[in-house]
């Protein structure tokens, strides 16, 4: 209850770690007494409720290890009170609805670690660094409020590549991972810009090939001129489309290997390149 730490209230306690127990339940005002406290570690537990003002008093929190839990749900006032943190972890819980407002407080937040749970759609952040939201459920980014420079949503979902002109939108966007999920079609959302931030996408593992054979979004790539390294490993890709790559000015590395490619024309590569990977492919006669 609140008295648990109230002998800690006079000490200087940074980092206190109780992970590896058996917590249901984050009473109200339970950290009330640790106002020093930089660091709490509640990794594997049972926690499955949190109440309304369980983490007020932590002013200083920095860091808040909340993975392999039962978490299902996070509300509005979840974390209401830490105005400090800036990393979260909450990794491995079974959270498949997450309240619009429960990180959009949250001013110093920087990196958040949503891996493997069974979100469905996005709330808002804040301006983040890190954006770890892989292995979930999301079938969608459209009209989402995201900003970071590092976004991670590999083994979702996702399912149309017109999201991407959304995620090239997201401000100071440099790296993009979109491994396994299923784009297989192409409706835009957003119209053609240019992104002149991104550096490093991963699209390996889609289905690229079921939206390029139809002739859709043949110039997703066209206004990324600082993007360095594009992965389209195992997209099931028959042929590249001929302008593709038209506009990767900067593009020094490209992940083509496992596909189908059995034909490559002339002109098709950046001149930019100088890591070219067409392995496991079924080439026969490249054209130099």
């Amino acid at each position: 209850d609140q008295d648990t730490f109230a002998g800690l209230a006079r000490s200087d306690l940074r980092l206190l770690d109780i992970s590896n127990g058996y917590i249901f339940s984050l009473k109200s005002l339970i950290f009330q007494s640790l106002g020093s406290l930089e660091s709490l570690n509640l990794f594997k537990n049972k926690i499955n409720e949190i109440q309304r003002q369980a983490f007020f008093g932590l002013r200083n929190l920095k860091t808040l290890n909340l993975s392999r839990n039962l978490l299902g749900e996070l509300y509005d006032y979840t974390f209401t009170g830490l105005h400090s943190v800036m990393y979260i972890d909450l990794q491995q819980n079974h959270i498949g609805i997450i309240q619009e407002k429960s990180f959009s407080n949250l001013v110093s937040l920087k990196i958040i670690d949503l891996r493997d749970n069974a979100i469905k759609k996005l709330p808002s952040f804040p301006h983040l660094t890190s954006a770890f939201l892989g292995d979930n459920k999301l079938m969608s980014v459209a009209g989402k409020t995201l900003a970071a420079t590092y976004l991670e949503l590999e083994g979702n979902w996702l399912a149309n590549l017109g999201d991407l002109y959304t995620l090239f939108k997201v401000p100071d966007v440099q790296y993009i991972f979109l491994k396994q999920n299923h784009f297989s079609y192409c409706v835009k959302n957003d119209n053609f810009i240019q992104n002149k931030q991104l550096i490093y996408m991963d699209l390996g593992e889609n289905m690229l090939q079921l939206v390029w054979e139809r002739g859709l979004c043949l110039d997703v790539f066209h206004g990324l001129s600082k993007l360095q390294v594009l992965h389209l490993n195992n997209n099931y890709l028959s042929a590249l489309p001929q302008e593709v790559f038209r506009g990767l000015i900067s593009l020094k590395r490209l992940n083509l290997a496992s596909n189908l490619l059995s034909h490559l024309s002339p002109g098709i590569f950046p001149e930019s390149l100088t890591n070219l990977n067409l392995s496991g492919n079924q080439l026969f006669s490249p054209d130099p």
